[in-house]
């Protein structure tokens, strides 16, 4: 059964690289299948954080990330975000959830910016209609979530290729 309590037939379980399985949650393709079919091959150690309250699309990016060789730290709230980079840790990108609680995405991603830290900040959400007041907070980019595998490697390839 499906979390919705609904059956699938295992035809209808494929969809779009995602696994339903009655024993748990969807998975992603595995780590071989996407960097066989990608060709990624990291050149340097990259980190991540993901910043978003939904356990599940956190999980999504965590485990998406470090599919693709990214160490990858997650955190349910914008305050933890900036706690964790007042605490010197350093990120290549940040996944950032404009709708996170204590401290939202907008502000978290303004504080990041004004702290200096260079990295790539990944703004995602629900919908679209809000892209544009996220993008003046300071994100890269907005990206529907949950970021797909073929959004994420070009982003990962440009950030390996561009560190020293």
């Amino acid at each position: 059964m499906t979390p919705f309590g609904v059956g699938l037939s295992s035809a209808s379980r494929r969809l779009k690289g995602v696994v339903f399985d009655d024993n748990g949650p969807p998975r992603g393709p595995s780590s071989s299948t996407i960097g066989q079919n990608q060709g990624l091959v990291l050149k340097n150690k990259l980190r991540a954080l993901v910043v978003d309250d939904n356990r599940i699309t956190r999980s999504a990016h965590t485990t998406l990330l470090r599919n693709l060789g990214v160490e990858t730290l997650e955190v349910e709230n914008g305050r933890r975000a900036i706690d964790i980079c007042l605490d010197g840790k350093d990120f290549d990108i940040i996944i950032m959830e404009m709708k996170v609680p204590v401290l939202d995405g907008h502000l978290a991603t303004r504080l990041i910016r004004a702290m200096g830290i260079p990295t790539k900040i990944l703004g995602v959400h629900a919908n679209s209609r809000r892209r544009e007041t996220f993008m003046a907070a300071g994100i890269d980019a907005f990206y529907v979530k949950p970021i797909s595998h073929i959004d994420l490697i070009p982003i990962i390839r440009e950030i390996d290729n561009d560190k020293i």
